[in-house]
């Protein structure tokens, strides 16, 4: 019996991951990369934090939790699209102004935070009010001024830029399976929240089991995977094209994988 490593062929995906990560390491290593406001930077981080949520995925696959490897999954179909809207718009002539806003956004979300803190935490008037002020400056600074948690891409929610993204594919074929990839990013999304159907999908509705099923599970894995290679392949090729890295040996290894796991997806079964 083909036993729980070999079935995911995690072994396989582990070097690609661990081979991805060395050479786009040694690459900014060599350029000697400096922190500043621009796309290398920009995808240096979302590279990063791609690899580091590939591996985390794949030790929950290892660990036999489905659901927990589509929560994270989930984050790394978000890394796509984000990729995709900077890669679609770098020949813009304000093409900038969205990396500077991506900037200002981290220092919009870290000044919420400090703000909640000065005034639910620490009581302190006078900080929350000078926060205040300075989130107001970032604001007004900024180049987009759409309101919105993606505000920075002239979008007002995630869902409008993977909608966008659907909409900007010219070939039926390909129409579809982009859309069929943000529908599973949308499954991810229901199973991650507390709430009734987040709940029972959660642990799965195992018609053979009476009560609450919250065993490690064999099966369920072919969705976060798929999500989870897709999504990270494409990251990456956009990290790898623009630091000059010629990833073809790894994209054809991933697309092997995905065709793998897309193999298994009608008799594996989770809920």
């Amino acid at each position: 019996m083909v036993n729980h490593t070999e079935k995911w062929k995690l072994n396989e995906l582990v070097c690609v991951v661990n081979e991805l990560d060395s050479t786009i390491c040694d690459t900014v290593n060599e350029s000697n990369l400096k922190f500043s406001h621009d796309y290398k930077t920009l995808l240096f981080f979302m590279a990063g934090k791609s690899v580091v949520t590939m591996k985390e995925i794949l030790c929950l696959v290892q660990c036999r939790y489905p659901e927990g490897a589509l929560s994270l999954a989930r984050n790394l179909y978000e890394q796509f699209v984000i990729a995709e809207f900077f890669h679609t718009h770098k020949a813009d002539g304000n093409f900038q102004d969205y990396i500077d806003d991506f900037f200002a956004d981290y220092e919009i979300q870290r000044n919420k935070l400090l703000l909640f803190s000065a005034e639910y935490v620490e009581h302190d008037i006078a900080a929350k009010q000078q926060i205040e002020r300075d989130m107001a400056e970032i604001r007004a600074n900024a180049h987009s001024k759409k309101k919105g948690t993606y505000w920075w891409a002239d979008k007002g929610t995630f869902s409008d830029m993977a909608i966008d993204l659907i909409k900007r594919q010219t070939d039926p074929a390909f129409k579809k399976f982009t859309a069929m990839y943000h529908t599973i990013y949308k499954r991810a999304c229901v199973s991650l929240h507390a709430s009734c159907a987040g709940n029972i999908l959660r642990l799965g509705d195992n018609s053979e089991f009476w009560g609450v099923d919250n065993r490690p599970r064999e099966n369920g894995h072919s969705v976060p995977l798929l999500l989870g290679v897709y999504s990270f392949l494409c990251v990456t090729s956009v990290v790898c094209e623009e630091l000059g890295i010629d990833d073809t040996q790894w994209k054809l290894r991933l697309y092997d994988l995905l065709i793998y796991y897309n193999s298994l997806l009608e008799g594996d079964k989770n809920v």
